[in-house]
């Protein structure tokens, strides 16, 4: 499902912070020595909070991803990976250094091939490599994972609604429930559409 936007919010704000903290630095002196991993103040300090809250939760989510690979046997094989290559063409803002735009376009790459992979049951394979989710004192750096670094910490949010859903389901499955419960004309009744907003589907 789609990740609503109230998910999201936490990721969005790490992600305009990935895109702005290097221009704020270069155009106007007064932040000059801005650096976000330490810099004083309450909209800081929840920056600081959110991004560590995402960190561990990308530490969870992996080792849950990885405890139902190995323990659980294959049942069906499913392509994973893949990508769409990076153009050569690429839009170079204003505030790059001259040499920018060449170190980007020398970044293109082609598209990778997706594998074929056996699994025991359905997890997205979205979630970003730990490496992808940079430190907040690399946000003035010129790293290639500050850009969409929002879609990157998002990947969390959305590999976390996915596990949520599927332990709640795996819990009415053990207390023998496999259905939402049903009125006498076989509507949903308020569990089943508790279920049907649960964030995995937004």
């Amino acid at each position: 499902g789609l990740t609503s936007a109230v998910d999201i919010r936490e990721p969005a704000w790490i992600g305009t912070w990935a895109l702005v903290a290097g221009p704020m630095r270069q155009l106007h002196a007064p932040f000059r020595d801005l650096d976000v991993s330490k810099a004083p103040g309450s909209d800081f300090d929840e920056l600081r909070a959110a991004h560590d809250r995402l960190k561990k939760e990308h530490g969870e989510i992996t080792a849950t991803w990885k405890e139902w690979d190995d323990k659980t046997k294959a049942e069906y094989f499913d392509l994973v990976g893949g990508t769409t290559g990076r153009p050569p063409e690429v839009e170079v803002e204003p505030w790059d250094e001259p040499d920018e735009g060449e170190k980007l376009r020398a970044s293109a790459r082609p598209p990778e091939p997706a594998t074929r992979v056996a699994l025991s049951r359905f997890r997205p394979h979205t979630l970003v490599e730990a490496k992808e989710l940079l430190p907040l004192a690399e946000f003035t750096s010129k790293h290639e994972f500050l850009h969409q670094a929002q879609r990157r910490f998002t990947t969390v949010v959305h590999n976390r609604n996915w596990r949520d859903l599927a332990v709640e389901l795996a819990k009415e499955g053990s207390a023998g429930s496999r259905s939402a419960p049903r009125g006498k004309k076989g509507k949903a009744q308020a569990k089943g559409r508790e279920r049907a907003r649960h964030a995995a589907w937004r």
